[in-house]
């Protein structure tokens, strides 16, 4: 029985090194940065035809938002930031501004964002109306657009406190 255990023992270890090298080897890690972009070839008439027309629809959408639209940071004359918006202007359709508020100091919870109660822009200035809590007056953001596309002014809180303020655009992502 002895030589039958010794000869299967051989047998397996030849069997699992003959696996070894007949198994695939990894491929080599590529760099992120050398990735070309050309591995798909190019376009079919109907790929490209859907491509168009996304990117169409996508611009037609694009052209019916106002200069308003998008995530704005509020922050004050240090570079606090106070406030986050997200504004909603289709300035073609209704003309219409509306938003929501995420105060940015106060960090997550109860009574830290709502939305915007009263959004007006009339020529180069903005006010914004947002209630924390459950306050009977508003936090009122008034601002106005400067010759260099900045939006300044002022934040005046319920207790009468007035803080120099300005407001920027972020970016996605």
């Amino acid at each position: 029985m002895l030589p039958f255990l010794i000869l299967s023992a051989a047998l397996l270890a030849q069997d699992a090194s003959s696996a070894q090298d007949a198994a695939p080897s990894q491929p080599a890690a590529v760099d992120v940065d050398a990735y070309r972009g050309n591995y798909e070839g190019p376009k079919t008439a109907q790929e490209a035809r859907y491509d168009s027309s996304i990117w169409s629809a996508y611009a037609s959408k694009e052209s019916e938002m106002g200069g308003l639209e998008g995530s704005w940071i509020v922050s004050d004359g240090e570079g606090h930031k106070l406030v986050g918006l997200e504004l909603r202007s289709d300035h073609q359709i209704s003309g219409q501004l509306e938003g929501a508020w995420r105060a940015m100091q106060a960090g997550f919870g109860l009574n830290t964002s709502g939305f915007i109660s009263n959004l007006s822009l009339t020529g180069r200035d903005l006010e914004i109306n947002y209630r924390p809590g459950r306050q009977r007056s508003p936090n009122i953001l008034q601002l106005h657009r400067d010759t260099g596309g900045a939006w300044r002014g002022n934040l005046l809180d319920v207790q009468g406190h007035k803080t120099p303020i300005v407001m920027t655009k972020t970016s996605a992502g």
